[in-house]
């Protein structure tokens, strides 16, 4: 890494740092230590898992000045609109960080053979009729309500006003044509895991979220198919679990738990069952959990502030980590 890139890549840490600090009243257990060809293992909780890890293990990263991580991050943050998605309406959808994030962050992508986002279908074939897209109806009541011209081809709904509408995941049965799209899909997908593989392999360190989504229900979600090649082809010298947790339930700033957990050898059977294990073995009991647990399955009491969706949450959050 250069000297510009490296700063760069401090910056943005500290900023995310900062940001993880004043959000979050941060807890850490246990030690991260930095060594080459480690593969980091994160439990995928919400989209703010990224400045929590930040806020927990940056600090001593920046220390050692060395075996930085690459950060396998989800594909769409290398898209150009991922700005317009976040902020639908306000930027235009051909600003793009990706180049930013490749380049001078350490970031990574594994796109999915079989998925896609709608934009990227989009911007395949934009002559296509607006009806080879699988939400095209979405496109039309959008246009209505917003007083646009009615949309006919895929071309028409490329704006940033339906950043929101592009950004769906689309399955390749759900959507089959442009079939040139869903071709270079899958070189895309090859190509993302021999890049991943050749830098483990050459003794570079990664850290990813095997789940690859946050959970919706609490628990320790499946893994993504190809987690277990990855870790295969790659060769590992060592996996660290990393598990993250939050309380919502306490008084103040919400507590952010992170549990590092102590490398171990990559295992070799059965992969992804392991590396579940694993994770589920790692993640944090956080009191909020611990109580929404005992109000649902001990005696009748005073209940946790809260919904009860979220103490549903919390407790499958709290089973999970049992094993």
């Amino acid at each position: 890494m250069g000297d510009r890139s490296l700063v760069l890549y401090r910056t943005v840490g500290l900023g995310m740092t900062a940001f993880s600090r004043l959000r979050f009243d941060v807890h850490v257990e246990g030690r991260l230590t930095l060594a080459p060809g480690t593969l980091y293992v994160v439990t995928h909780r919400s989209n703010l898992d990224t400045p929590l890890l930040c806020g927990a293990v940056f600090p001593k990263i920046n220390r050692a000045g060395r075996d930085l991580p690459w950060f396998v991050v989800r594909d769409d943050l290398l898209l150009a609109g991922f700005p317009a998605h976040v902020v639908p309406g306000r930027l235009p959808l051909r600003l793009g960080i990706g180049r930013i994030l490749e380049r001078s962050l350490r970031c990574l992508a594994l796109r999915p053979a079989t998925r896609m986002r709608v934009v990227e279908l989009a911007r395949d074939d934009p002559t296509l009729p607006l009806e080879a897209l699988p939400n095209a109806a979405a496109f039309a009541l959008r246009a209505d309500s917003k007083g646009w011209r009615r949309p006919q081809l895929v071309r028409d709904v490329l704006r940033s006003g339906n950043a929101d509408l592009l950004w769906q995941m689309v399955e390749r049965d759900e959507a089959p044509e442009p079939a040139s799209a869903w071709t270079q899909r899958l070189a895309d997908a090859k190509r993302d895991l021999e890049r991943v593989v050749g830098l483990m392999r050459s003794g570079e360190s990664i850290l990813l979220s095997p789940e690859g989504t946050p959970s919706r229900d609490g628990s320790v979600g499946p893994l993504q198919r190809g987690v277990g090649l990855l870790v295969r082809r790659g060769r590992p010298r060592r996996v660290v679990p990393i598990g993250l947790a939050y309380d919502p339930l306490g008084r103040g700033r919400m507590r952010g738990h992170v549990r590092i957990g102590e490398p171990v050898d990559p295992p070799t059977r059965d992969v992804e069952e392991a590396l579940h294990v694993l994770l589920r073995r790692t993640l944090p009991h956080t009191d909020g959990a611990a109580r929404a647990y005992a109000y649902r399955h001990g005696p009748a009491g005073v209940p946790p502030p809260g919904p009860p969706e979220l103490l549903d949450r919390l407790c499958r959050e709290y089973e999970s980590a049992i094993v």
